[in-house]
């Protein structure tokens, strides 16, 4: 189970109380809402968002059959359309809002949406299920858009040539998993990347996340 880094510090920041209307604009796995949830008690309220199906199902299951928590309403949706979610339910102002930006190690470790170039996985990198995944992407682009997302992104030194090969790649055979990527990286860029300080294809997949899930625009 993930434990949240400096929980009881970030519950006690926020200053929480019985009764209060709460939104979690990450949920992630649920560890600071669940202690949050438990301080507002059943008088209170709870807003809950996310991208990702499985959290929100993986959180559902989590406090199914808890006593003395307060209603929470789980949504899939980013938390950048908060305004508009609470519009739409109707909800009024909140008490308290929390986002946590990190990125959890669980994502990548559990999910097998292709966040890690450790390990062969589909070449997906989206939180959202409805969003387009990257084998997809990399398939579309045309090969000056994806110099620009990888060197404007991640300061990748040799975006153009990565971006080339990425497309002369995909002509012969599709890049479908985190593999297939990491070999035409690997190809393109010279032995001593980075002089072997990081892996050739760090900032590539980076690059790729955060384009594939609009990060920047979030």
């Amino acid at each position: 189970m993930h434990i949240p880094v400096l929980l009881n510090e970030v519950v006690n920041i926020l200053d929480i109380r019985k009764g209060q209307f709460v939104i979690d604009g990450t949920l992630g796995e649920g560890g600071h809402t669940l202690e949050i949830a438990k301080k507002i008690g059943k008088e209170g309220k709870m807003l809950v968002l996310d991208l990702e199906d499985e959290a929100i199902r993986a959180f559902k299951t989590k406090i199914a059959g808890k006593k003395d928590l307060p209603e929470i309403i789980c949504e899939n949706e980013n938390f950048a359309n908060i305004i508009e979610t609470l519009e739409e339910k109707n909800f009024g102002q909140a008490d308290r809002l929390l986002l946590d930006l990190g990125f959890s190690s669980n994502q990548i470790e559990e999910r097998n949406k292709g966040f890690s170039f450790l390990r062969t996985e589909p070449l997906l990198m989206t939180y959202d299920a409805n969003r387009k995944p990257v084998y997809e992407i990399l398939r579309e682009i045309r090969e000056h858009d994806l110099e620009v997302i990888l060197r404007d992104l991640s300061d990748e030194r040799y975006a153009r040539r990565i971006a080339h090969a990425i497309k002369e790649a995909g002509k012969k055979e599709r890049i479908l998993t985190t593999t297939d990527l990491v070999n035409v990286i690997e190809k393109a860029v010279p032995k001593n990347y980075e002089r072997g300080r990081i892996n050739p294809a760090t900032r590539t997949f980076m690059a790729l996340r955060m384009y594939a899930n609009d990060e920047l625009g979030s």
